[in-house]
């Protein structure tokens, strides 16, 4: 049962509209739930002002693509894949869908752990729709997931979190100092809780060697449609002030 967006070759996402080319993984509704998070909350951080972002797992570019077309001219992201089609199609779904800006968006082969390559602007906060099913649950998903798409883009590992872990544990050199420093991420509906008890956990231990300001913090959880705790909101604090700047 191959899946029908792949078969029609397109498919809309939140007033846009993607090509679909297997295995990259078919956007699900509830990420179009995640755009609508992010956009009320940077116009309530930023009001107007153009974001700069970057897309962990970009996939088909849904997620970024959808954020910058109602985010204002000149912002712009950068969305990492480690599946070379998804990396191409991200970016030809960018010049599709952002036309004349279609420089606001670039996509590139990155793994989610990789350090910031010196030289590279930094962001206001990064988004990911990872892959968060845990190893074991795999055979459980629906046929034509199981034979069609990428199962990179699915299997997060013992328990769902593998990748999520490594995007944290380099997160910070990716954004702004001075910025709103978030991290808004798509997860598996037990995840929220275990990840708030892990994060609280390093960052006690961060903090007894003075590194607080490196792990952040999960700031509130949100429920999909149908009332699942489906999304987290991440901050980093802000850092601590220089002796000289406090004097």
């Amino acid at each position: 049962r191959e899946p029908t967006q792949y078969i029609v070759g397109k498919w809309g996402f939140h007033d846009i509209e993607l090509e679909m080319r297997p295995p990259v993984l078919v956007p699900r509704p509830e990420t179009e739930e995640l755009v609508d998070l992010i956009l009320t909350w940077w116009q309530q951080q930023k009001s107007d002002a153009p974001a700069r972002f970057l897309d962990v797992g970009c996939g088909t570019g849904c997620l970024g693509l959808a954020l910058l077309n109602h985010l204002p001219s000149g912002s712009f992201c950068r969305g990492i894949d480690i599946n070379p089609t998804a990396v191409s199609l991200a970016n030809s779904n960018a010049i599709s869908v952002l036309r004349s800006r279609s420089n606001e968006y670039i996509a590139e082969m990155r793994q989610a752990g990789t350090l910031r390559p010196q030289g590279e602007q930094t962001y206001d906060f990064i988004v990911s729709n990872p892959p968060y099913i845990p190893s074991r649950d795999l055979e459980l998903l629906e046929p034509e997931v199981v034979r069609f798409e990428d199962k990179a883009a699915l299997d997060g590992g013992d328990d769902g979190l593998s990748v999520v872990r490594q995007l944290l544990d380099r997160a910070h050199s990716y954004l702004d100092p001075t910025s709103v420093r978030t991290i808004w991420l798509e997860l598996d509906v037990s995840h929220p809780l275990t990840l708030s008890a892990e994060l609280s956990s390093r960052r006690a231990w961060a903090a007894s060697f003075g590194f607080n300001e490196l792990k952040p913090e999960l700031i509130q959880s949100h429920t999909d449609l149908s009332g699942n705790p489906r999304f987290a909101q991440l901050a980093f604090p802000s850092p601590s002030p220089s002796p000289s700047s406090s004097s």
